[in-house]
């Protein structure tokens, strides 16, 4: 089955993915959680192709700096105290390291203007 679906594939796929991955896998986390992991991954892309830092350690260093995070709370408009606390959330629940970095696992070539997603079922039977 193919669904398809308008979105801007830089600046809504990691919002889009993570909110049906949320509801799937039952992270258990509010739109609000969501919405920060998602800004977090679209800034890591920012840092990435802008700034053209490929070095992971030091695109996190950039990206959980003071000045980024200040950034993130001004777009999404929030309070500093909701962040912090979506942030250690996202930590308990896995979806942020402990070390305030991304999950490598969670991260998307936004380059590519076609994505695949399969998903499978297992008879509960066989299970």
């Amino acid at each position: 089955m193919k669904i398809k679906h308008n979105i801007n594939i830089k600046r809504d796929l990691h919002l889009f993915i993570f909110t049906q991955l949320n509801e799937l896998r039952h992270w258990g986390i509010t739109l609000s959680d969501v919405k920060i992991l998602a800004e977090l991954y679209n800034k890591d892309y920012d840092i990435v192709t802008q700034n053209k830092i490929e070095n992971y350690k030091d695109r996190m260093t950039i990206l959980f700096s003071k000045e980024t995070k200040d950034k993130i709370i001004s777009d999404l408009n929030m309070s500093y105290n909701t962040f912090n606390n979506s942030l250690t959330k996202l930590r308990k629940k896995g979806l942020l390291e402990k070390d305030n970095s991304l999950n490598e696992k969670l991260l998307f070539d936004l380059g590519k203007n076609t994505f695949s997603f399969i998903i499978e079922f297992q008879d509960e039977e066989k299970c």
